[in-house]
């Protein structure tokens, strides 16, 4: 290496420092002004990006572990469930993103394998006083809004965190292309809060909202379209399916591209598992989920096929096109259970995705019967170990 770097100036103006006696003022009166309310999670995972280029994965980081996501992945190679940037390589190989970085498109897709509501603006999809005045409404939304990390009796509504793809040229900062979460917004200086995650460059800053949005506005030269900002949540369901599946097999390219192709909005669990399921291609890795049926005695298969059948779930499962419950079919014609005198009875391969779509749903208000619930709660123990 012929050149190394300690730390930038942050050019102010347009940028205010956090830790500046204006940015502390600034913070002090965003508080008071109920602007604040996405910080204390956000900065409670803060991360510095690990690589220059890592700045979209590390910030989408932040925000999973801010929503308190279980990665059923484990933390660089430790018994703990962290995210880590090593984990988003669902969408662009890690050799890639490093010497590349990543666009506000690619950010899209490692949201949605992940299992997150991304509901997000390009600026040149909208003129921009529209798309100023989204901006706006995304920033209350999630930094003026009072939410819960997880649901509880007493909170229903989670949180939901603004993240925005930019470009450093228009704030005269050196580089072009960044990610940050946007941690607060003080409605008095109408500044919001960039926790920029290359703290080795520039610390945390504040950022009038218009100025930012201009810089949202400039070109990325990679995708020839601009940036943009994105606000993400988690929806338990789909967000345990996705990121169940997408932790089997995250190296296919195959699966990258079915990722990149599930629609707009989020499809529930079961809309989710037939989408997965018409298209092919990674159920051979869906297999050892569900062993457990498949070694049961002949009696307790038959009643639990006979329980898995009496649910309503097992009924959406049947209605899935001919083509869909054909594809299953093909993938799973060789299951069955067997007694001791080797006595076979094969499985019908819609109670066996049944069962894998109760083992990713969230518990019934109504418990299943003993057999079924001890069945789903094995499969469940098996898709946390992944």
């Amino acid at each position: 290496m012929k050149y190394s770097f300690h730390r930038r100036e942050l050019p102010c103006p347009p940028a205010i420092s956090f830790s500046s006696p204006e940015g502390r003022s600034i913070f002090m009166s965003a508080l008071t002004s109920g602007g604040g309310e996405s910080y204390y999670d956000l900065i409670s995972h803060f991360v510095t990006q690990g690589k220059p280029a890592f700045c979209g994965l590390s910030t989408l980081v932040i925000v999973l572990n801010a929503l308190n996501i279980d990665p059923r992945r484990s933390w660089r190679g430790s018994p703990w469930r962290y995210f880590d940037e090593e984990h988003l390589n669902c969408c662009s190989a890690l050799d890639i993103v490093e010497e590349q970085g990543i666009t506000f498109s690619t950010f899209v897709c490692l949201c949605k394998c992940q299992g997150l509501t991304c509901n997000y603006t390009f600026h040149d999809a909208v003129p921009t006083p529209q798309f100023v005045s989204l901006f706006r409404a995304a920033i209350k939304e999630c930094c003026s809004t009072p939410c819960c990390s997880v649901p509880t009796p007493d909170c229903s509504k989670t949180r939901s965190y603004l993240v925005v793809s930019y470009s450093r040229k228009e704030l005269l900062q050196t580089g072009d292309g960044h990610f940050s979460p946007i941690g607060a917004y003080d409605v008095a200086s109408d500044m919001v809060l960039v926790l920029d995650t290359a703290r080795f460059k520039y610390p945390p800053h504040w950022i009038k909202v218009e100025k930012l949005c201009a810089a949202m506005g400039r070109e990325d030269p990679t995708s020839s379209r601009s940036r943009g900002f994105a606000v993400l949540s988690y929806t338990s369901a789909a967000s345990t399916a996705i990121s169940t599946l997408v932790s089997i097999d995250v190296q296919s390219d195959s699966w990258r591209e079915r990722v990149k192709s599930l629609p707009e909005p989020p499809l529930d669990l079961w809309n989710l598992m037939e989408h997965i399921c018409e298209n092919g291609g990674i159920l051979e890795f869906l297999t050892p989920c569900l062993n457990p049926v498949v070694t049961s005695e002949v009696e307790e298969c038959r009643e639990i096929i006979s329980q898995v059948e009496a649910t309503s779930q097992y009924g959406v499962v049947s209605s899935w096109p001919e083509g869909v419950r054909s594809q299953l079919a093909s993938m799973r014609k060789d299951d069955r259970c067997c007694d001791a005198t080797q006595t076979h009875l094969p499985i019908p391969p819609l109670v066996l995705f049944t069962l894998l779509g109760l083992a990713l749903s969230p518990p019934p208000e109504t418990p299943f019967p003993s057999k079924l619930s001890e069945e789903i709660a094995a499969i469940k123990s098996i898709l946390s170990s992944l």
